[in-house]
């Protein structure tokens, strides 16, 4: 395993690295068992708009959201860039609002949710392409911290307070309250502090002149926090009251199966649908899939910060967001959601040793195989467990961006604009809460910030023209 570590970005060359295919074999591997209960809670938020108070809608939201994950993941050979697209947790979740939103306005929009999500995802990953421009990158890299932060953190308090988690909660709490706390509560604790505690363990055994090998095994165990946070809640969840045979309120996922006739009916259903619907549906459902594609974007290039410096892995994001943008459009043939790139998968395939081409496609098969032969197994989860995997991805979209901002805003003697940044933070969360949707203060506010700085140019020209006083 030790040979699996990632280089130190220090000692990575101006050029990609030589090809280490079962390296990358191993971090594909590797991650797609890490991340595979993420990609089932993001299955149960989609699967509760497609099949809303149905049974199998976690199974069926789950297989919609693997489609787009193996697309991109075996588009990404051809780009070399060694990252993890898939469906992330901000689209998702505006995906599912804006589908029941669509639904709940045009009559005869109930029976054609497939064909709007298919157009959706189809608009969306048209406009993820806008990413390759470098004016759009630019635009994405100089937007205020406070923006950016504010909607990240509205989204993930919407994921952890929303039906996907908090709804799984209170159904289990139904059941036994002591139960379902320590299922829950343990488990996203320690998911929590699981890469903190490593990182200072790896410290002090450096410190103490531990072997650098032994040491390095404290690192490559740190992207494990999410898998051993949820084997944890399963194993709670299994030696409780929970885990009574025939438990409606809180019990397993039950068949997750890929179910490729489905897949098919689906594929076929969607010209009928889409061919059935008013314009207006239509138009707006474009409108829908443009918005959650501006989502996407920023999603993917903030996950490439990773890269900054990386020139090698900078110079392959172009390609990166067409591959992401290809395996949209397949999820958009299937009435799925659509793709864009994730730090916290990215980091921890790179931490892994994937930095090669064939990383990302050993993920995407992996999932594959998952789905495929362990079914029986994976249909065993507990869905309390994918709530703590949620619970756990929404405090990781907290990132050390917001730490930054609040410990400058926050600090006595904190300067005007620092504190400014914190307040506006705030508004963008409350605006997000009120409308009970986090797009609305980051549109909101964004457009504020935008005017507010077109005030400021023309006022700074107005000064440059008016003549000096003689």
């Amino acid at each position: 395993m030790s040979g699996a570590a990632a280089p130190a970005r220090s000692e990575l060359p101006q050029v990609l690295p030589p090809e280490r295919p079962l390296v990358d074999l191993w971090a594909g591997c590797a991650t797609a068992l890490i991340f595979y209960v993420e990609y089932l809670g993001l299955g149960s938020l989609l699967g509760g708009a497609v099949l809303p108070g149905m049974p199998n809608g976690a199974a069926l939201g789950a297989m919609l959201v693997l489609v787009p994950v193996v697309a991109a993941c075996l588009f990404g050979f051809a780009s070399r860039g060694a990252g993890l697209a898939g469906p992330r947790a901000a689209s998702t979740s505006l995906t599912a609002a804006f589908l029941l939103l669509i639904v709940g306005a045009y009559e005869g929009a109930e029976s054609a949710r497939t064909g709007l999500l298919s157009v959706m995802a189809a608009a969306a990953a048209s406009t993820l392409l806008i990413g390759r421009l470098d004016a759009v990158a630019v635009k994405v890299r100089r937007a205020p911290v406070w923006l950016v932060q504010g909607f990240m953190y509205a989204t993930a308090l919407g994921i952890i307070a929303g039906s996907a988690s908090a709804g799984r909660l209170m159904q289990c709490l139904r059941v036994d309250a002591l139960a379902t706390w320590l299922a829950w509560l343990l488990p996203v604790l320690l998911g929590i502090a699981w890469k903190p505690v490593l990182g200072q363990l790896h410290g002090y055994a450096r410190g103490q002149g531990v072997r650098p090998e032994r040491a390095r095994a404290l690192v490559l165990a740190q992207p494990l926090g999410l898998l051993v946070a949820s084997a944890c809640s399963w194993l709670i969840y299994s030696r409780s009251r929970l885990a009574a045979p025939n438990n409606g309120l809180c019990g397993p996922f039950g068949d997750l199966r890929m179910d490729w006739g489905l897949l098919a009916d689906r594929m076929g259903s969607i010209g009928g649908q889409i061919g059935s619907l008013p314009l207006g549906a239509l138009v707006v459902a474009a409108l829908c899939g443009v918005v959650i594609g501006g989502v996407l974007v920023l999603e993917s290039l903030t996950a490439f910060s990773l890269n900054a410096k990386l020139p090698a892995y900078a110079r392959c994001q172009a390609p990166m967001l067409s591959a992401a943008a290809a395996g949209g459009l397949v999820s958009a043939a299937v009435g799925s959601a659509g793709a864009s790139f994730s730090t916290s998968r990215t980091s921890t395939l790179r931490m892994m040793g994937g930095w090669g081409r064939w990383a990302a496609p050993a993920h995407g098969v992996a999932l594959l195989g998952i789905a495929v032969f362990a079914a029986s197994w994976v249909a065993q989860v507990p869905k309390l467990t994918a709530a703590v995997a949620l619970t756990l991805v929404g405090v990781q979209m907290l990132a050390s961006d917001t730490e930054i901002l609040w410990r400058r805003g926050y600090r006595p003697g904190a300067v005007s604009p620092r504190r400014s940044a914190v307040v506006l933070f705030w508004l963008v969360l409350a605006v997000s809460l009120a409308a009970n949707n986090a797009l609305a203060g980051f549109v909101v506010l964004g457009a504020g910030a935008s005017l507010a700085a077109m005030a400021r140019d023309r006022r700074r020209r107005r000064l440059r023209r008016r003549p000096a006083p003689s």
